[in-house]
């Protein structure tokens, strides 16, 4: 267990919390953690929130809203005022609604659907109807490795969250491929063609640094072709599945840790294990080839299948994903068991996660990546952490 990295991450992925130096050692006091994690934010020297109304350059072709956004608008105001005065010189009125509220984001990472919602329809009622367009600027790789140099790894895959749940198939591990070098080159400085044209990172001075910018890429991935290209094009993988072969290997753990005596079936479980039990049925429907990975003989699976199934096949796939690891969806609710829980996700009481954390390192995995769910965030994450010695 010495050799395997412990993280817990919320559902986008950020690490949370973080196992610094072997498991079992004893982590650092939280307060000191805190300390750390503040003297890394970024200084700021004044700041004004964007104006409420900016009218367009000449005659208005659009009049669109901007969600200007907890963090952006005050990190990165520049880039919002920067921004607003591109959409007026391109013919819009910009209205940004001082009484707008958080976009809902940090509530669906931790898997609280309904504060999300909540946070939504508050922004709509605010926007009202009035408006051609909402419009929001977002940050990506070169503005986190501004702000946390050293500790930004940038994660690709082919796409089963995001295009399965949208109906599509994958992206083929070719194009991911070609993807991963273009975003490569675009780091380093270099001029990428992209979609037939030229295509290079234009930031000015102070709003990235300087290139080249180098991070580590690891790749999502669920057999040969997938780890063909994460050899080729990164430094390491992110799978579901113990890969081995690779110096840095992460999995993804979805599930709970047990008190003393407590049931796989209890209603606690179900509701913190539950979506990543549900997730695997989601993937053998999906992927009817996964070797140890087959619908008819996991728990529920096949009353699963006929259920979703009976949904008309235009709308399947948004009933299948819903949920997808935050909460179960009506269908997963009515299959989803203690007993599927304890087949295929990690959960169990300390001792045995533990373990299998030592069985795991044996297998190859140098990382793990956990994903709480559920009502109680907290207690899974802090429960997770001591369990694994990290806190």
């Amino acid at each position: 267990m010495a050799n395997t990295r412990i993280d817990t991450t919320d559902f986008s992925g950020r690490v949370l919390m973080v196992g610094c130096g072997s498991i079992g050692q004893t982590a650092l006091p939280l307060l000191r953690r805190h300390l750390a994690l503040a003297a890394m934010l970024p200084v700021l020297e004044s700041w004004e929130p964007p104006q409420e109304l900016v009218a367009a350059h000449g005659r208005e072709q659009r009049r669109v809203g901007l969600l200007s956004g907890c963090v952006t608008q005050v990190i990165f105001a520049a880039t919002s005022r920067a921004a607003i005065r591109l959409l007026a010189r391109s013919g819009c009125t910009v209205e940004t609604p001082p009484r707008q509220q958080c976009c809902g984001a940090l509530y669906l990472h931790a898997g609280d659907r309904e504060a999300a919602r909540a946070c939504a329809r508050r922004n709509i009622d605010v926007f009202g109807g009035d408006l051609d367009h909402v419009v929001v600027t977002a940050a990506a790789v070169a503005t986190l490795v501004n702000l946390a140099p050293g500790r930004v790894n940038v994660g690709i895959g082919s796409g089963f969250t995001g295009r399965m749940a949208m109906g599509q198939r994958p992206n083929s591990w070719a194009s991911v491929a070609v993807y991963a070098r273009q975003l490569r080159g675009l780091l380093a400085g270099e001029m990428v063609e992209v979609d037939g044209a030229l295509t290079q990172l234009l930031h000015g001075a102070g709003q990235a640094p300087g290139r080249p910018i180098r991070v580590p890429f690891v790749f999502g991935t669920r057999g040969p072709k997938g780890e063909a290209v994460a050899r080729a094009e990164g430094q390491g993988v992110f799978s579901v599945a113990p890969t081995p072969g690779f110096p840095w290997s992460i999995l993804l753990t979805l599930g709970t840790v047990l008190e003393t005596g407590e049931r796989p079936d209890a209603p606690r479980v179900l509701d913190a294990a539950g979506a990543g039990a549900a997730v695997l049925l989601h993937r053998a429907y999906e992927y009817r080839n996964v070797p140890g990975l087959d619908l008819a003989t996991l728990p529920g699976g096949p009353a699963w299948q006929t259920a979703i199934e009976a949904v008309p096949a235009r709308e399947r796939h948004l009933r299948a994903h819903a949920g997808h690891l935050t909460e179960l969806n009506p269908v997963d609710r009515a299959v989803v068991s203690g007993d599927l829980i304890r087949r295929v996700t990690f959960t169990g009481e300390a001792a045995a996660l533990r373990a299998r954390i030592e069985e795991l390192g044996a297998r190859g995995v140098t990382e793990i990546a956990y994903q709480p769910s559920g009502g109680d965030i907290p207690r899974e994450l802090i429960v997770f952490a001591r369990m694994a010695g990290i806190g």
